[in-house]
């Protein structure tokens, strides 16, 4: 898993083989600067052993020299390592930004915002880490001890088969670490996401905490979760810690250890003092690559600890192109010419949440072209599930749903999409300007067009009114401004969109009654020359449709118009109207 991962990381990266060649260079060029500054050493000791004033000043220029035209490479290198280094970083940001838009409704719904959040944030954080230092730092360090090693064979055997005898027990004690190191990062990273949740749930919700008083509460459970962030982070920093002394104790040892041998040499006569200063420098490099490869080992873990997290994401399936086809739907029948009067059939539907939560059960419906009709009824009788599947968020379970002649599953769902305009009972507009927000609705729309569409859905005189007019900020989520406005701001982007079916779901029932009148005349003009389903609660809002449908228990219980329900002694609607309008006796009461 671990290799996988790391694996696909870098299939990510771009510019490839830029990145390697920078890579390999920044790597060599700094065992070449250690490999410089030993063998100054090394002259400069022979040079004070042997009194030799002016050998040692042609080598402080040589090498002074040696250094100056590394560093300028280096730097050249590291400046193209860093250059795909944040366009690697970028691609990341964009691709899981991607990614997101075309998840499917059903995932959506079932994660939390600030948990994806944190996918895209923290833990690309963390992944970036793997390949802007991890794999660079590995790298550098496996080529500097490799070659580090080689020259140390050349000089003395002895020396060189002790220090990998250091580094092998570095590197077992390293691998023993790397993977609790591992563990607990994965948890951080999860705590994280639940933290981030805390905080979106905490901004989104922030009037109804103030109301009811849960400020200590939501503090509280805030708190709690931080602290579980800090237990498993203290965690990982002892795990660390411990690792960080038993290296810097070996690497004693192995500083120790190497004096004694190559003073035993010295004195043998086998090498020089310059030889012994010069080999200290090496192994410096060789312990340095297994130190730092176990050290690496362990700190890509939390690096790999985020990357699953975004692979994760990017792993997940997408929204399909078309709906698929149930496996129960029967073969289509032939259209007559009859259908091209109707804009919307559902037959013999039914639908399961991923939950598996039956909501609907051999539903039939057909809307003729033009016409309005209204759906209502008990809470929880799927009204709005009917929307969502025409708007393809869900495939049906069983049955089947023709747009305008064509079966759902022959279109795909831009094209289904874009024959529908849709305004929901709280709609949403985006940070920006009102011009913007209803330019959504037709992204190549002029000014003169985005004007006339605000006049149709009444907006344009309080716009008008606004400091800066069109050009006025709506905030997040349409803060400045009051519900009945943003609902006519949306109702003005579904005129510019201009498609031949509407879909209102409880478009006025969160309003007050002068915003509600309104929106209801925005809509009404909306509604000229489409074809409209609309669900609502308000059944005052619904009197004039050309038919009333009252669904129930997943079910068309019946449909008529206002008056042919009304007039049913044993009519669900009756009853509901009954009760509406006890309610409004006893509020004027």
């Amino acid at each position: 898993m671990k290799k996988r991962t790391l694996m696909r990381i870098i299939k990510y990266i771009k510019l490839k083989p830029l990145y390697f060649i920078s890579l390999t260079a920044v790597s060599l060029l700094s065992f070449a600067i250690n490999y410089i500054v030993a063998a100054f050493f090394a002259d400069m000791s022979a040079a004070m052993e042997l009194g030799d004033l002016a050998v040692l000043l042609a080598k402080l220029t040589q090498t002074a020299w040696l250094l100056g035209g590394t560093a300028l490479v280096g730097g050249i290198s590291y400046y193209l390592l860093t250059y795909v280094v944040n366009r690697t970083s970028a691609n990341f940001r964009t691709i899981t930004f991607a990614k997101i838009q075309r998840l499917p409704a059903s995932f959506l719904e079932e994660n939390h915002s600030g948990d994806l959040t944190s996918r895209v944030t923290n833990d690309l954080k963390t992944l970036e880490l793997v390949y802007s230092s991890n794999i660079q730092a590995i790298c550098q360090s496996v080529l500097s001890g490799t070659a580090a090693l080689a020259v140390m064979f050349i000089r003395s055997p002895e020396l060189a088969a002790f220090t990998i005898g250091l580094g092998l027990i570095f590197t077992y004690l390293n691998a023993r670490f790397a993977k609790l190191v591992r563990k607990l990062s994965n948890q951080v990273q999860e705590r994280l996401g639940k933290l981030t949740e805390r905080l979106s749930d905490l901004l989104a919700g922030m009037q109804t905490t103030r109301i009811y008083g849960l400020e200590a509460k939501m503090n509280n459970d805030y708190c709690e979760e931080n602290r579980s962030v800090l237990a498993l982070a203290d965690r990982r920093v002892r795990c660390n810690a411990a690792l960080g002394s038993v290296n810097f104790f070996t690497s004693f040892l192995s500083a120790v250890g190497l004096m004694i041998i190559g003073g035993f040499f010295v004195f043998r006569g086998r090498v020089g003092f310059g030889d012994i200063v010069f080999m200290v420098q090496m192994q410096n490099d060789a312990i340095r690559m297994f130190r730092s490869l176990g050290d690496q080992i362990t700190q890509i873990q939390t690096g790999l600890a985020g990357a699953e997290r975004v692979l994760e994401l990017l792993d997940q399936q997408e929204e399909p192109v078309r709906l698929p086809k149930p496996v129960s739907i029967k073969p289509s029948r032939t259209r007559t010419a009859a259908d091209a009067s109707t804009a919307v059939e559902i037959a013999g539907l039914d639908f399961c949440y991923p939950n598996g939560e039956q909501v609907l059960r051999k539903l039939n419906l057909t809307v003729p072209k033009g016409q309005m009709y209204a759906l209502v009824g008990p809470s929880g009788g799927g009204k709005s599930t009917i929307l969502k599947l025409l708007l393809g968020f869900y495939a049906p379970s069983a049955g089947e749903i023709v747009i305008d002649g064509r079966p759902i599953y022959d279109l795909s769902l831009e094209e289904l999409r874009g024959l529908t305009a849709y305004v929901p009972q709280e709609s949403y507009l985006f940070t920006g300007t009102i011009a913007e927000n209803i330019a959504y609705g037709s992204p190549n729309a002029t000014m003169d067009q985005i004007e006339a569409c605000a006049r149709a859905a009444y907006a344009h005189d309080f716009i008008v009114q606004l400091p800066n007019g069109y050009d006025s900020k709506v905030g997040e989520r349409g803060a400045y401004l009051s519900g009945g406005q943003r609902q006519r701001i949306a109702i003005a982007r579904a005129i510019l969109k201009d498609a031949p079916i509407l879909l209102l779901d409880e478009a006025t029932s969160a309003l007050d009654s002068e915003s509600e009148y309104l929106v209801q005349k925005a809509l009404e003009r909306l509604m000229v020359g489409r074809t409209t389903i609309a669900v609502a609660h308000r059944l005052s809002t619904v009197e004039k449709a050309d038919r009333i449908v009252v669904i129930n228990q997943g079910q068309v219980a019946e449909s008529g118009t206002h008056s042919e329900l009304l007039a049913d002694p044993n009519s669900l609607y009756r009853y509901l109207h009954q009760l509406q309008y006890a309610d409004k006796q006893c509020l004027v009461g």
